[in-house]
C-alpha cells in the first residue's frame, strides 16, 4: 500500500516524463543502448514487454526485496517478470514509472506471445477403470 500511495503524486519518472496512456503515439522510443546506461541501484531502467520503466523509485518496494531485481538492472526483463508474476498487471501497477517504449519494439500493448512456460501446466485426465 506504500507503493500505491506514492505513486499516487510523485514524479517516478527520474525527471524523463511519463508516458501519456491515452497518447501512445507520442511515447518516446528509447535505444537499449540508453537502457543499458541505466543499470545503477539509483538509476534503474527496465523493459517489460516492449515498454521502458524507471524502476529506481521502486526497488525499496518490490516484495521479493532488491537482489533479485538487480537481474533486470538496464536490461529487458519480460522473462523474469513472467517467471515470478505472469499473473501480475504490471504495466498498470507501474504506470507512473513508464517513460516509453523500446526503440524498433512492434505492438508495444500486445502481451508476451512467448508462451514459455505454459507447457508446465498440464491436466491429468481421470482414468476410467471399465
Amino acid at each position: 500500500l506504500h507503493w500505491q500511495k506514492l505513486s499516487m503524486d510523485a514524479d517516478l519518472t527520474g525527471g524523463v516524463g511519463k508516458a501519456d496512456p491515452d497518447d501512445e503515439a507520442s511515447w518516446r522510443a528509447w535505444p537499449i543502448a540508453e537502457i543499458r546506461k541505466h543499470s545503477a541501484r539509483d538509476d534503474f531502467w527496465t523493459i517489460i514487454r516492449g515498454k521502458v520503466y524507471n524502476l529506481s523509485p521502486y526497488l525499496d518496494f518490490h516484495p521479493g526485496g532488491r537482489k533479485i531485481l538487480t537481474q533486470a538492472l538496464g536490461k529487458d526483463c519480460t522473462a523474469l517478470f513472467d517467471r515470478y508474476h505472469r499473473w501480475v498487471n504490471g504495466g498498470y501497477m507501474l504506470e507512473k514509472c513508464k517513460i516509453g517504449v523500446l526503440e524498433g519494439n512492434v505492438d508495444s500493448d500486445e502481451e508476451s506471445s512467448d508462451d514459455e512456460g505454459d507447457d508446465d501446466f498440464t491436466f491429468d485426465q481421470p482414468s476410467s477403470s471399465s
